[in-house]
């Protein structure tokens, strides 16, 4: 459950610790625990994987996107038909 989590799992699933790139969702929306759930990410990912580059998609709100842009996390947003080199 979370990128934090799935990055380890690929770790240990792989061997190869250095992750380029987690793609996917990080389910993020608006509410009363955005914030929290932002810290939460920004913590956990700057302990397990900080040079691991981050791509999601709709699923990360607008005022989640902001903060993690704020607090350099290295994140892209993607949509339907993007295209990425990793």
């Amino acid at each position: 459950h979370g990128p934090a989590n799935i990055i380890c799992s690929c770790r240990e699933f792989t061997g190869i610790h250095d992750i380029k790139a987690f793609i996917g969702g990080l389910h993020i929306t608006e509410g009363a625990d955005m914030e929290n759930d932002v810290e939460s990410f920004i913590s956990d990912i700057r302990k397990t994987a900080p040079r691991t580059r981050i791509l999601t998609g709709h699923c990360t709100c607008e005022g989640a996107k902001k903060i993690l842009c704020e607090n350099g996390v290295d994140i892209s947003f993607f949509h339907t038909g993007s295209r990425f080199v990793i």
